[in-house]
């Protein structure tokens, strides 16, 4: 009797197999291939000299074993399809990104730039020295929305990525990032400090222009103090000789005395003359100051 129910022994390890498929193909539930295949050889052997009540019963039963494996063999088939197209997407995604990361490294720093500026370039107009550095604001600029975009395609596809594909893509843009971080810093520190040098450079420079004006008005100022001491001894001469000449007891000699005034007046109205030049440099010079 209890060989004749050896076949309800091989029905119950079918079942047992069926329910060891989650619903089905349709399941979201990942199957343990590893349990099942071992449930397969297990059904497989308990067939081994098991008698079924009748032939058509047994052909049944086989039968519908088959289909069960065949279904797993389909299932696992399409799983490995499923699996392989996620490696393949998960790839791509990876090296779509990790593309955004190396667009987002800045190229070399300024520090040639910054030393030649320092060397010699602050002559040049500040046009031309901030250039080069709005050159890099437009590079650092752009490697910034590569590196948005990175981020943007890590976050849009991170459900969808491998784990080792996800960090892979993740360590290029933090490493991009800090790159850029760094590049941002130096560009904002050397930009101010070219633009210093430059303000330093023309206050220095502005500095000797008003001293040399203000040394030359000096000097202008000495030279009006000294002419007009000279003006004035020439206006003293001036008086004695009128004094004399009122006082000349003879003509011969008031002509000699009118000739003396006429030579003195000719060299005080010369000493006038450049007197006036003076004062006029000298207000020219301070106008510049003052301009």
């Amino acid at each position: 009797m209890a060989g004749e129910d050896e076949y309800k022994k091989v029905l119950e390890e079918i079942d047992e197999l069926e329910s060891m498929i989650p619903d089905g193909i349709f399941s979201s539930e990942k199957p343990d291939w590893k349990s099942i295949w071992g449930q397969i050889r297990v059904v497989g052997a308990s067939f081994k000299g098991v008698k079924f009540p009748t032939h058509d019963e047994h052909q049944e039963a086989w039968e519908h074993f088959q289909r069960i494996v065949a279904h797993v063999k389909e299932s696992q088939a399409e799983e490995h399809q499923q699996w392989e197209e996620k490696k393949r997407e998960s790839n791509e995604y990876k090296d779509e990104i990790i593309y955004q990361a190396e667009l987002a490294k800045p190229s070399g720093p300024m520090g040639d730039l910054v030393l030649s500026i320092a060397t010699g370039g602050l002559s040049t107009a500040l046009s031309a020295i901030m250039g080069p550095f709005d050159e890099r604001k437009d590079e650092l600029i752009s490697c910034s929305e590569h590196l948005k975009q990175g981020w943007a395609l890590l976050n849009e596809h991170k459900e969808n990525m491998l784990g080792r594909d996800k960090n892979e893509a993740y360590h290029a843009l933090y490493q991009a990032k800090e790159q850029l971080d760094q590049a941002w810093a130096d560009y904002k520190r050397e930009r101010q400090q070219a633009f210093d040098d430059y303000q330093a450079e023309r206050q220095r420079k502005h500095d000797e222009w008003v001293a040399r004006i203000e040394a030359n008005i000096d000097n202008l100022e000495d030279r009006r103090q000294s002419l007009l001491e000279k003006i004035a001894h020439r206006e003293d001469i001036l008086d004695n000789l009128q004094e004399k000449l009122n006082n000349a007891w003879s003509d011969d000699y008031r002509d000699n005395i009118s000739s003396w005034i006429d030579e003195e007046e000719g060299k005080l109205n010369d000493l006038r003359s450049k007197l006036e030049n003076v004062e006029n440099w000298i207000e020219e010079a301070r106008n510049k100051l003052n301009s």
